[in-house]
C-alpha cells in the first residue's frame, strides 16, 4: 500500500508538471500575442505619421530606424509601392489582404496569419495615409514551440527538484498513513481511534470477531453437550454389559437388563441421527428437490404416528383444517411437524389436549399446534430453539428427548423460507405455528436444491430468532 501511495504521488506530480508546463506556454503565448499586437499597432501609427509628414519617399530612412519591422506601402490597386524585403522576395498584389481591405475601408486594419513568403507567423497592422495609399507594418512572432523550448530547461530543473522533494515527502506521508492501519488490533479493532474512512471496515472486523466468538462458544457448548448426552447411555450400557459378563445378573432379570441396554442404544441412535440431520440442514447439504406437499394429509399422518404416545400420556390429540399445499421436502416437513406435536404431548399434563390445525390464512399457509400443557416462561422462549436446550431437564430425560427437536424445526423452517412463531404462558399452554409466507417466496426457494439461508430480524421474544442461523456451526 505504501508503494502504491508513492507511485500515485509520483504520477500526480508528473501530471501537475505537464499541465503547468503547457499552461505556462499557453499563457506566455497569449501574452506575447497581445504585446505584439500593441507593438505593431504603435509602429504603424508612428511610420504612417512620418510618411504623412515627410512623404512616402522617406520611408526607407524611417524603416531603417525600426529593426525587425517590415514596412509595406500599397496602392489602392493593391500594387506594392515599397517593401522592406522587396528586393529579396517576390511580391504579389496585396489588394485581397484582410488588413489592407479593412484599412482602405475604415482607415486602419489588423490581422494575424502565417506568411507563405516569409515562412513564419506574422502580425499585421495597416493605416491609410493622406495620399490615399495604405501603409502596413508587420512583425514575425516567435512560435509557441520556440517558447516551449526556451522554458523547457527551467521546467526540467523545477521538475527534478519536485521529484526529489516529492519522493521523500511521499515516503514520509505514506508511512504515516499506513502506520495506523498496520497497528490495528484485529482482536479488538475498536480499541483505538482510526481514520473516519476506515470506520466501516473496523466495525465489520469487530462484527466478524463477535460472530466468530459466538460460533466458537456455540461449537464448544455443542461439543460438551454431545459428549454429555453420549456419556450417560454409554456408561449405563457399559455397566450392564459388565454385570452380564461377570454373570452377576440373575437369569430372571436378564431380559430387563437387555431391555435397558436396548433403550439406551436407541437413545444414542436417535441422538446421532438428529445430529446428522441438523448438520445437513445447517450446512445446506440437502440434495432432494422440492415438491408440492399437502400439509393436511401430512399432519394427519403425523397425528396417526403419535396417537399411541398421546394415549399413553393421557392427552387428547386432534387434527383438523383444510387442504393447503406448499413446495417443500416432504420428510423434512414431516419431521418438523412431528417434533412440534411430540413436544406438545410430552410437555403436557394428564387430561390435557393437543390441537393441530392446518389451512390458508391471510398471512400465508400455516400449521398451528395448540396445547394446554405446562407452558414456556417468557424469558425461555427465545432459547428453546437452541441445541440441547431444555426447559424441564428432568422431564426431558424421562421422555427420552435429545434436545435437538426444535433446533431441527428451526433449520427446517429456514430451508423452506418459513417462520416459526411461539406464544406461551406458564401453566396455561403453548401455541406454536409454522408460517409459509406465500407461494412466490416458496417457489423461489424451491428453485434451488441447496438454498442459501436468510437472516431476518427476530420479531420479539415470541418469534423465532432467525438471525442466529446466519452463523454457521460445524459439527
Amino acid at each position: 500500500m505504501q508503494r502504491r501511495i508513492q507511485r500515485s504521488m509520483v504520477v500526480l506530480v508528473t501530471v501537475a508538471m505537464l499541465v503547468s508546463y503547457f499552461g505556462a506556454v499557453l499563457v506566455m503565448y497569449q501574452q506575447i500575442v497581445e504585446i505584439m499586437e500593441q507593438e505593431v499597432g504603435q509602429d504603424a501609427v508612428f511610420i504612417s505619421a512620418g510618411a504623412d509628414h515627410y512623404g512616402a519617399g522617406d520611408l526607407e530612412n524611417i524603416d531603417k530606424a525600426l529593426e525587425g519591422t517590415r514596412v509595406t506601402l500599397i496602392a489602392p490597386s493593391g500594387e506594392i509601392l515599397y517593401d522592406t524585403y522587396g528586393d529579396n522576395i517576390p511580391l504579389e498584389n496585396h489588394a485581397d489582404r484582410p488588413e489592407i481591405r479593412e484599412a482602405f475601408e475604415t482607415g486602419e486594419g489588423s490581422d494575424i496569419r502565417y506568411s507563405n513568403s516569409l515562412g513564419t507567423l506574422m502580425f499585421y497592422a495597416a493605416r491609410r495615409t493622406e495620399e490615399g495609399n495604405v501603409l502596413r507594418v508587420s512583425k514575425a512572432s516567435r512560435s509557441a514551440f520556440w517558447m516551449a523550448l526556451r522554458i523547457l530547461p527551467v521546467m526540467l530543473g523545477v521538475a527534478a527538484f519536485l521529484f526529489v522533494f516529492e519522493w521523500f515527502l511521499s515516503k514520509l506521508l505514506s508511512r504515516r498513513l499506513v502506520e495506523p492501519i498496520n497497528e490495528i488490533d484485529l482482536d479488538d479493532p475498536l480499541k483505538e481511534e482510526i481514520y473516519e474512512e476506515l470506520a466501516p471496515l473496523v466495525k465489520r472486523i469487530d462484527h466478524q470477531n463477535q460472530q466468530k466468538d459466538v460460533a466458537e462458544t456455540m461449537r464448544k457448548e455443542f461439543s460438551a453437550n454431545v459428549s454429555h448426552e453420549l456419556k450417560t447411555p454409554l456408561t449405563t450400557i457399559s455397566g450392564y454389559a459388565e454385570l452380564l459378563k461377570e454373570g452377576l445378573v440373575p437369569q430372571e432379570n436378564v431380559r430387563e437388563v437387555a431391555a435397558n441396554i436396548y433403550q439406551d442404544v436407541q437413545r444414542m441412535v436417535r441422538l446421532i441421527n438428529d445430529i446428522i440431520r441438523l448438520s445437513r440442514l445447517d450446512e445446506g447439504e440437502i440434495s432432494e428437490s422440492k415438491e408440492e406437499v399437502e400439509l393436511l394429509d401430512l399432519t394427519r399422518t403425523v397425528c396417526g404416528l403419535l396417537s399411541k404416545e398421546a394415549e399413553n400420556n393421557q392427552v387428547t390429540l386432534t387434527c383438523e383444517g383444510s387442504p393447503a399445499a406448499v413446495p417443500g421436502i416432504r420428510h423434512i416437513l414431516e419431521e418438523m411437524i412431528f417434533n412440534i406435536i411430540e413436544n406438545a404431548i410430552k410437555y403436557n399434563r394428564p387430561g390435557g389436549y393437543v390441537q393441530v390445525q392446518t389451512g390458508r390464512f391471510p398471512e400465508g399457509t400455516k400449521v398451528i399446534v395448540r396445547d394446554n400443557g405446562i407452558g414456556i416462561p417468557e424469558e425461555e422462549q427465545e432459547r428453546i430453539f437452541e441445541r440441547f436446550y431444555r426447559i424441564d431437564k428432568s422431564r426431558s430425560k424421562a421422555t427420552g428427548g435429545t434436545g435437538l427437536g426444535l433446533s431441527i424445526v428451526k433449520h427446517g423452517a429456514l430451508l423452506h423460507d418459513a417462520e416459526v412463531h411461539v406464544e406461551s404462558e406458564v401453566g396455561k399452554g403453548t401455541v406454536m405455528e409454522v408460517l409459509f409466507k406465500g407461494e412466490d417466496a416458496s417457489s423461489s426457494a424451491a428453485s434451488s436444491r441447496t438454498p442459501r439461508r436468510s437472516c431476518r430480524a427476530a420479531r420479539g421474544a415470541k418469534h423465532l430468532p432467525n438471525c442466529a442461523a446466519a452463523i454457521r456451526r460445524r459439527l
